[in-house]
Parts: C-alpha cells; sequence; structure tokens
C-alpha cells in the first residue's frame, strides 16, 4: 500500500500492472490486487488508454470460460474509481511519436505509456515490464518498479 501524503504521491500503473490486478490466475495477481486495492483516486493515475487495453486483454485471453463483456466491463469501472486517467493533447503527441522513432525496441503504446506518466509527474511508475520502461523513463531510476 503507498501512504497518502499531503501533497499525495503519485503513483502511475502501466496496462501490465492494472491486468493482473482482474486475473486472480494471473502470476502476478497477488502483488497488483494489493497494490491497487491500497490506491485512492488522488494519487493513481495510468494512461487513458490503458483501460481498454485492459478490456482487450481480458476480453481476448484464450481461457474456458471466457470472460464475460459485463464482467469485464465491471472491471474497467472498478480502474475508473480509482485510478485517473491521463491523456495526451493533440500537440504532445509528435514529442511522443519522436521518442519512439529513437527508442528501438520499444512498442508505440509503451513509449505513448511512458509520455503519459511524465505528464501525470508520477512519482512511482508500477509495471511488470521494469527494464523497458527504466529505459523509458530513466528520469524515474528505481521508482519504476514491481507492484
Amino acid at each position: 500500500m503507498v501512504p497518502i501524503q499531503d501533497p499525495p504521491v503519485i503513483v502511475f500503473l502501466d496496462t501490465s500492472a492494472l491486468s493482473a490486478v482482474f486475473l486472480a490466475a494471473h502470476e502476478h495477481h497477488e502483488p497488483s490486487f494489493a497494490l491497487f486495492e491500497g490506491l485512492t483516486r488522488a494519487q493513481a493515475r495510468c494512461a487513458a488508454h490503458s483501460p481498454e487495453e485492459v478490456f482487450e486483454t481480458l476480453t481476448s485471453l484464450p481461457v474456458e470460460p471466457r470472460i464475460p463483456v459485463a464482467a469485464a466491463e465491471e472491471m474497467l469501472d472498478a480502474i475508473r474509481e480509482r485510478v485517473e486517467p491521463v491523456a495526451l493533447s493533440p500537440a504532445e503527441y509528435p514529442a511522443a511519436l519522436s521518442a519512439a522513432a529513437s527508442r528501438p525496441g520499444a512498442a508505440l503504446h509503451d513509449v505513448l505509456i511512458a509520455a503519459c506518466a511524465r505528464k501525470a509527474r508520477a512519482d512511482i511508475f508500477y509495471t511488470w515490464n521494469v527494464e523497458l520502461f527504466q529505459r523509458l523513463l530513466p528520469e524515474l531510476g528505481d521508482a519504476v518498479r514491481r507492484p
């Protein structure tokens, strides 16, 4: 659990951390769920498109029985209740795209997530892809961590 401070520590969750929250069978479910459950909207942020990525992940998993769309929508509601989305403006996309072009091996959506974390002025960035995001967010150093 991240303690609330005044001003609050801003924590940013990438899609990998958010997806694991809702999949009990996921190898990282327990620490992701514990982190998520301890956050408030005053301190938690994610990229504006991350809930939709979580939805895509949940509804396209090759598991039986499949996760019903209605259940996935409820999970998205839980994200929206607890996490404030951060969107890039049209003017901010060119710089993000330039960053993507200069970072071989980084997927565009990861570069966009990193740009949203910068915009949010994240103090801590939670992900299950630590090494990738340490390269994308070198200014955060060890504050890029696993839940």
